[in-house]
């Protein structure tokens, strides 16, 4: 429920955002947004009860004003933060590190998670305690749900069935909770599987089907009154993807995910939270174009396969040094091991095999510290930084001779990180709030943009190359917000400021040979000596009646290169504005989208302008008691004028689905 999340938004912004245990200290930092997933216990009202379980991920994040999609298709769409993603972003899950393993960003870490798994999201705006490592943007957490002790009932869960008329979309999912004092466990799974979907006025797109599964087992055990000892465990595969912005399909893309912690918690102790946590995971991803008719693929067929092994450990923990000073520290380590090739069958030559991210590996080791201070009644602030250092090379001969034919030079690096940041709100009134944030921010370049190997970028048609002579791209953001809040009202303005150094871009390689079929030319990459982005949002919540409300959520951001060039997949402006109605088991809105053209586009960077848009959206909610427990239906329709529309970050202009008739029924016992 796009709705509902938007409305958690407004309450959740610029307050102390706390997820499942951790404990509500040092994220007063207005960078910060956070979107529960669900709350069976937050009320009768069904516009209070979080997101609906049987959404998608990416229409969760789209909830989120911070947060864009890139679309390739109907599946995996990749956030970013600000027209920010990749490895100027973090994106973790429980705060484990985990990296795609496909070369074309098919596979972002949100695509492996489901509504279903989790209890939060939370997304930082920047570098700052909750940004979950060295950054320049920022980083989004997901937070997996976890089973609780001692439950009213000693078994509960839910199940639920969805269906969607555009691409004969079918859904089920169930969970299943077992609460003792002592100890509980949580399973949870969903099946999705949907066919080609037709674009407004009924345009089918091809190659935009799908089939998917997930399962996940979360377990609690009390060691004693203050100790904790969690065990998750998440798998997740998708198989006969399609993509029809690009020139290859994904056969499957697997995911197993796995963590142990240790808790201790005690409100009475000076040391009073300290967790450690152990986690691998493995992602498996094969691409092909074997569904592709050969005139599609200038007779060239492939198949390209990648993996990504991350294992990884860290211990976090919170200490009172007053009653109004809160000082947090984190140390962590992990390492992540990427590899990738290609193999090419020619119709009348041999098969060509070539590594396309040739056994890269990094080694990282950090440490965070961050103080939280209520100064008086009105003043609290927030400061500290991370320090990380970073191994980078490549552990084959092979790899070594496979980069060797794009760079020459040593392929091993060591890399020094330092993030900083400053964060202060002061009360005005009762009900006026400021707040401002600074930081200082760093990224290491991914073992992608250093080690990658005609890797095809389908955006600007290039072949990239890595260079492991990139020097770390560094970043300078400030964050100013005035908050206004009364009992019927409420608005937030905002704006930001991102002033880049060394910013990595791809440049055209001079006699550059080109492998992939397509393909204009090769780039490697490069450092940009600066480029700048600044934005604003303005969000507004208007209590109408006891039954009635109004939404309004309003952003814009630009960038620019420090040769002139427009920053690429920088959204233009974007208005969401919802009414809602919701009075005791029936709840109702009506939304409009509104996109304006986006006229400031480089050629740079293989982008071209795109047109404005409005879409529609309707929504009807019943719930039903049935003594103890609850059935809740639900019918949706999506642009329900069936406008024929693209966004600008919309890979290759391809059209979002048209009219789409949505239905879902979920029982929770």
């Amino acid at each position: 429920m796009k709705l509902i999340l938007i409305g958690l938004l407004f309450l959740a912004t610029n307050a102390l955002a706390q997820t499942n245990n951790r404990p509500d200290t040092v994220r007063k930092s207005v960078q910060l947004h956070e979107v529960i997933i669900r709350d069976k216990k937050s009320g009768n009202s069904l516009a209070n009860k979080g997101a609906d379980v049987q959404s998608s991920t990416d229409q969760v994040l789209k909830g989120i004003p911070a947060v864009e999609l890139i679309y390739r298709g109907n599946y995996a769409p990749e956030p970013m933060i600000y027209g920010l993603s990749a490895g100027e972003i973090n994106v973790t899950l429980d705060g484990m590190k985990m990296f795609g393993a496909c070369t074309d960003r098919m596979d972002p870490i949100s695509s492996y998670v489901e509504p279903n798994n989790l209890k939060s999201i939370s997304v930082n705006e920047g570098p700052g305690p909750d940004a979950e490592g060295s950054t320049v943007g920022g980083g989004i957490n997901f937070k997996l749900n976890q089973p609780g002790l001692n439950a009213s009932k000693e078994i509960s869960g839910l199940i639920g069935a969805g269906y969607q008329t555009d691409a004969n979309t079918t859904q089920t999912l169930g969970s299943l909770q077992y609460s003792t004092k002592r100890f509980a466990i949580l399973v949870n799974g969903l099946y999705r599987s949907a066919q080609d979907y037709a674009a407004g006025g009924g345009e089918k797109i091809l190659y935009s089907q799908y089939s998917k599964w997930n399962g996940g087992l979360s377990a609690k055990y009390q060691v004693n009154s203050h100790s904790y000892l969690n065990l998750n465990y998440l798998q997740d595969e998708g198989y006969n993807i399609g993509f029809p912005a690009l020139t290859m399909d994904v056969r499957s893309a697997k995911a197993k995910i796995g963590a142990v912690d240790y808790l201790f918690t005690d409100s009475t102790k000076r040391l009073y939270y300290w967790d450690t946590k152990v986690y691998g995971n493995f992602i498996h991803h094969i691409m092909d174009n074997s569904k592709r008719p050969l005139s599609t693929i200038d007779s060239m067929p492939m198949v390209m396969t990648g993996t990504s092994k991350t294992i990884g450990a860290y211990s976090e923990a919170f200490i009172k040094l007053g009653n109004s000073n809160i000082f947090r520290t984190k140390a962590e380590v992990y390492q992540n091991t990427l590899y990738a090739d290609m193999t090419m069958y020619p119709m009348d030559a041999p098969e060509m095999f070539m590594l396309t991210l040739p056994d890269g590996q990094r080694s990282v080791a950090g440490i965070d510290l961050s103080d939280n201070i209520s100064l008086s009644n009105k003043w609290s602030a927030s400061f500290g930084g991370r320090a990380e250092y970073d191994r980078s090379d490549i552990t084959t001969s092979l790899g070594k001779a496979q980069l060797s034919t794009i760079y020459t030079g040593a392929p091993d690096r060591t890399d020094l990180l330092y993030n900083l940041f400053a964060n202060t709100s002061y009360k005005v009134t009762d009900k006026w709030t400021l707040n401002l944030a600074i930081a200082r921010g760093m990224r290491s370049s991914t073992l992608k943009e250093l080690y990658g190997v005609y890797l095809f970028n389908r955006t600007d048609n290039y072949d990239y190359g890595g260079n492991p002579a990139l020097r770390n791209e560094q970043s300078e953001n400030g964050t100013i917000s005035a908050t206004y809040r009364s009992e019927k009202f409420s608005i937030e303005a905002k704006a930001f400021s991102y002033l880049f150094q060394n910013y990595i871009a791809g440049e055209v390689l001079q006699g550059g040979m080109p492998i992939n079929p397509g393909a204009y030319g090769v780039k490697q990459c490069v450092n940009i000596p600066s480029a700048n982005m600044d934005g604003c949002e303005l969000k507004g919540n208007v209590v109408i009646s006891k039954t009635l409300g109004f939404l309004s959520v309003n952003t814009f951001t630009y960038g620019e290169d420090g040769n002139g060039n427009a920053l690429p997949l920088i959204a233009p402006f974007r208005s969401v504005n919802t009414l809602q109605y919701s009075f005791q088991k029936y709840y109702l809105y009506l939304e409009s989208i509104t996109e304006a053209a986006q006229k400031h586009a480089s050629s740079f960077y293989g982008e071209t302008s795109s047109p404005p848009f409005s879409i529609l959206n309707f929504k009807a909610a019943r719930r039903f008691d049935m003594g103890k427990n609850q059935l809740e239906c639900s019918i949706e329709v999506a642009d329900v004028l069936d406008t024929y529309y693209y966004e600008h970050l919309d890979v290759f202009n391809v059209p979002r689905p048209g009219r789409d008739f949505i239905g879902h029924v979920t029982y929770f016992f």
